[in-house]
């Protein structure tokens, strides 16, 4: 039997205790992931450090509810491969992304703090982000720029 904390009683068969998931993309090589796919490094939980044409859009946590969130983070990629949105310099990235990292050290400890979002500041910040990203386009910051890419089979 199972005692709830109100004090009732229930009798039951089974209990499932769904604590979570590990994350796998497997389908990605370890040079992308690193050690744990979890701590990759992605600005704005979205963009990969080493290209940001691998993007991610709800690969987190949040505090809040996770489509609001997705659709923050979809606007910024749209915006960043239709052009209208460029990258902060590398430094300024890295530095986000070590600033939300020891954020969310600070807030949930140890346990996936990559991963974890605060879902009110993510929407602000995203919006922000937005602005601050097409601002950046008009001051000439390079953005995405399509190249088509053939690869050509040479025979041996």
């Amino acid at each position: 039997s199972v005692v709830f904390t109100d004090g009732s009683v229930e009798q039951v068969d089974i209990i499932v205790w769904a604590t979570g998931y590990r994350v796998t993309i497997p389908f990605l090589s370890q040079d992308w992931l690193g050690d744990d796919a979890e701590a990759m490094p992605l600005y704005k939980r979205v963009f990969h450090t080493a290209d940001p044409t691998l993007t991610f859009v709800g690969l987190m946590q949040s505090t809040g509810a996770a489509l609001p969130v997705v659709e923050a983070q979809s606007k910024l990629a749209a915006a960043y491969f239709a052009g209208d949105y460029a990258l902060p310099q590398e430094s300024e990235v890295d530095k986000a992304i070590a600033k939300a990292h020891s954020d969310a050290v600070d807030r949930w400890g140890q346990k996936r703090p990559m991963m974890r979002i605060d879902f009110d500041h993510f929407i602000g910040d995203a919006a922000k982000e937005l602005r601050n990203g097409a601002s950046r386009v008009r001051r000439g910051v390079p953005s995405f720029s399509p190249t088509v890419r053939i690869r050509v089979a040479v025979p041996v």
